[in-house]
């Protein structure tokens, strides 16, 4: 009886209600919407620059494109620009360039941009973390941020990593010995790779060859964050809606590389501490004697208190891990396809590798001297495949920008160029750019040293 009234009051109120009225609050809302959008896209002073027409309106455009053309062998951005040309206005305020000559000004040392908003997808949900050399946005916080974990990754450390891999190389084969002729390859790169990083981080492997799954869930969490990343980078909104609910809702968890990193930096710590090892020369022995990235974190703690906190060794181990793995798993893959499918290649990497009497494993001062090979590994870099991320985003500064083709950058623009689209370009790599070609990396018949050094160009910057 109560529902039957409570219906015939709503019915009631329903019909008391203006249904013109209603029409009209309703055009008067898409009426102010509309006239947002144009304002905010006559404000960005990116009229001349070519792109879809929604683009100019709203970041729903990307949003939509990023879904679409996700997991594909060529990304949204490589469309728009055989379309547009090398400039192409993918949003109100974003512009995507795939002209390398632009890289300079973009990400040169000079140049100093800060990265755009878009990196907050790759935060952590929620009430956040301590930043890192991957989210931190300004140049200015980046530079000491560097300078802390700096000598964790120069040359002459890395080499201290090499019997470490070794030994997980070895393994890595003690497992393809015991496989069918037929193997999945790809899976078994990618336990060995976590194993690499676990040694080099944590001066122990993760025990992924050992159990021969993926034991800690860290290969499943890495492509859960690459869908989240690709479904909120483009709208970096979106990430900050999911941000609020999970504060307010408080429904936050560590995630498993977090639990991974807390875990062995506090074991580390607590041994360090231990009476065996804060006394004399054996916490130097001990602390030596791992010889792993964690250790040079650690050791930086004296010299960069503020910036090597315990909360901040966590998320560098944690960024190491996730950030090394992808990369080096999908450049490995490319690699052994193209070993693979060329068997002409086999042979000449056979005897490259004879020729220069090299042991096995090769060591790394060795592989210094096999142009082949580094062809090999160059191109698969390249070619590592279609990237989950939008550009690495830069914000054009107070002066503005002028784009080596003559296109201006109002001040606040977000520019960024995306690797896998500039990889492919044929300006630079010559014809067939998307084709697997380690020969594009080796000093070509009467080529001067000079000229071969220009051809294959350093580094454009720190970040």
């Amino acid at each position: 009886m109560a529902f039957t009234l409570a219906l015939a009051e709503v019915s009631v109120v329903l019909r008391s209600i203006n249904l013109n009225a209603i029409l009209l609050v309703a055009a008067i809302l898409v009426v102010a919407i509309i006239l947002y959008l144009v304002k905010g896209s006559r404000d960005a002073g990116l009229d001349h620059v070519p792109g879809p027409w929604l683009a100019r309106y709203t970041n729903l455009h990307a949003w939509i494109e990023a879904q679409r053309w996700h997991g594909r062998n060529i990304c949204y951005l490589s469309r728009l620009h055989d379309k547009y040309g090398d400039v192409v206005r993918v949003a109100p305020r974003r512009v995507s360039v795939c002209d390398p000559d632009a890289i300079p000004a973009i990400y040169g040392m000079r140049a100093s941009l800060d990265k755009s908003n878009l990196i907050r997808a790759a935060q952590p949900l929620g009430k956040g973390g301590p930043d890192n050399l991957f989210s931190v946005r300004d140049a200015k916080s980046h530079a000491p941020m560097r300078r802390a974990v700096a000598n964790a990754y120069s040359t002459s450390t890395i080499a201290q990593y090499e019997p470490r891999i070794d030994d997980t190389l070895a393994a890595f084969f003690r497992v393809l010995e015991g496989e069918s002729s037929e193997t999945n390859i790809g899976k078994w790169t990618h336990y060995y790779v976590y194993d690499v990083q676990g040694n080099m981080t944590y001066a122990e492997p993760l025990g992924y060859l050992e159990t021969r799954s993926d034991a800690l869930g860290l290969i499943w969490q890495t492509k859960l964050l690459l869908k989240y990343v690709q479904f909120t980078m483009p709208m970096p909104i979106l990430h900050d809606i999911a941000s609020f609910f999970i504060r307010t809702f408080k429904v936050q968890r560590a995630t498993v590389f977090h639990q991974l990193s807390a875990r062995k930096v506090q074991d580390r710590m607590a041994e360090l501490s231990s009476s065996s090892t804060v006394k004399g020369s054996s916490s130097n022995n001990n602390n030596n004697s791992y010889s792993d990235i964690l250790t040079h974190f650690v050791s930086a703690r004296d010299k960069y208190p503020q910036l090597m906190t315990l909360e901040q060794i966590i998320m560098h181990c944690m960024v190491n891990v996730v950030a090394g793995t992808g990369t080096s798993t999908t450049t490995i893959i490319n690699v052994l396809k193209y070993l693979v499918a060329n068997p002409e290649a086999q042979q000449r990497l056979y005897d490259e590798l004879k020729d220069a009497g090299v042991g096995f494993p090769p060591t790394w001062r060795e592989t210094q001297s096999l142009p082949f090979l580094e062809g090999l590994v160059r191109e698969g870099v390249r070619l590592r495949g279609v990237d989950g991320f939008n550009p690495l985003a830069r914000v054009v500064k107070e002066e503005g920008m002028v784009l080596p083709d003559g296109t201006r950058l109002p001040p606040g623009t977000v520019v960024g160029i995306k690797p896998s689209v500039a990889s492919v370009q044929e300006k630079t790599f010559g014809k067939q750019p998307r084709s697997f070609l380690p020969d594009r990396w080796c000093q070509k018949d009467g080529e001067s040293d000079e000229e071969y050094r220009e051809r294959r160009g350093p580094s454009a910057g720190t970040r």
